[in-house]
């Protein structure tokens, strides 16, 4: 299966296009978030990035304006 699924290409409703690497995995997309965990134990999440290597430069993006390391960090 792995022979013919190195084929195959298409496009997701979305319009991404759709491939398989070589050893039959799809190409890995990934959203960098943020967690907080709050006093009162609940926990919050924002998205700060992502990492796309659907295409060919390995695509990884971090929103420079996100507040990445405080509270915990001021410097």
């Amino acid at each position: 299966l792995n022979a013919f699924i190195n084929n195959v290409t298409y496009k997701t409703p979305s319009g991404d296009t759709m491939f398989f690497k070589a050893n039959g995995d799809p190409p890995a997309q990934f959203d960098i978030v943020k967690w907080l965990f709050l006093n009162n134990g609940s926990t919050v999440s924002r998205k700060v990035g992502h990492f796309d290597e659907s295409n060919d430069k390995n695509h990884f993006y971090i929103n420079s304006s996100a507040d990445l390391w405080s509270p915990y960090f001021t410097e």
